[in-house]
């Protein structure tokens, strides 16, 4: 019992210590001078102060339902840098642009050292990304038509010359050739299975045979694209689209040979030379 009123004479004695200090302290001016300074220094600031003292003295972050300890300009740390960058958004994109153009091979480097680390990884989520895209993509083309329908033919009216000279361009090349005789033997054919891949493929066979795409009937060299796929063995006569009942001929050859077979042609064309020979 004697020990416990001696604790509590002792802890009497501190409270009042410790207020005649503090009464001091706001007295001369001193306490609120150093809560000013050390309003950015809040750690250093509860290591110092009572507990009671420091609670009522420093302020929280103004934006509702955050208690975190005053940063600057009424916010804490996380938000006041979240302002920060918001206010000075130009300066920190046009910075990451500046810094990926010096940076250009160590990017590249090190996006490939990464997927060569995380290969199964990166598949899986690229897998799983394709999946969700294409199903949102679906969706959103699915609620929004007539939305869609009304950007594409504004978009078409606007840029129709350019498509226009764009689809020329892209006929001249083989991916364009392809698809369009591709289209167009199967509607004659009414084979739905016909692809431009397989199109493809024949001009690739004939251009790695001969070096420059040629006349298979004439083995002369195609020249403004004066090119069209024919076929060994007509449909007519029992012929298929198979790769290997595939050629590429001059217009005029194919038009020559029409329903004969590459036998019968070749023949016919044996038998003319030896007559003007």
């Amino acid at each position: 019992m004697k020990n416990k009123f001696a604790t509590l004479i002792i802890d009497i004695r501190k409270a009042a210590f410790l207020c005649i200090i503090m009464g001091l302290l706001v007295g001369t001016g001193i306490l609120t001078v150093f809560l000013m300074s050390t309003e950015r220094s809040p750690f250093l600031l509860e290591a110092i102060m009572p507990t009671g003292v420091y609670k009522r003295q420093l302020k929280t972050c103004s934006i509702e339902g955050c208690n975190g300890k005053h940063y600057g300009k009424g916010l804490c740390e996380k938000h006041y840098r979240k302002k920060y960058h918001k206010e000075h958004k130009e300066y920190f994109v046009e910075h990451k642009k500046q810094w990926e153009i010096e940076n250009k091979e160590h990017i590249a480097k090190y996006t490939k050292q990464y997927y060569q680390d995380h290969n199964e990884e990166a598949k899986q989520y690229n897998q799983g990304r394709k999946k969700e895209r294409a199903e949102y993509n679906r969706k959103y083309r699915q609620d929004n038509k007539e939305v869609i329908a009304k950007g594409m033919k504004q978009w078409y009216q606007e840029n129709k010359d350019q498509i226009r000279e764009q689809h020329k361009q892209w006929q001249q090349t083989l991916a364009g050739k392809a698809s369009g005789k591709a289209a167009s033997i199967r509607y004659k054919t009414q084979d739905k299975d016909f692809t431009k891949e397989i199109i493809l493929r024949v001009y690739e066979a004939n251009i790695k045979k001969y070096g420059t795409l040629t006349c298979y009937l004439c083995s002369k060299p195609i020249v403004n694209n004066d090119d069209c796929i024919d076929h060994s063995t007509p449909i007519i006569r029992d012929g298929g689209n198979n790769i290997e009942n595939l050629g590429i001929a001059h217009r005029s050859c194919n038009a020559k040979k029409s329903t004969m077979t590459l036998k019968e042609w070749k023949n016919k064309k044996r038998i003319i030379n030896n007559g003007m020979s």
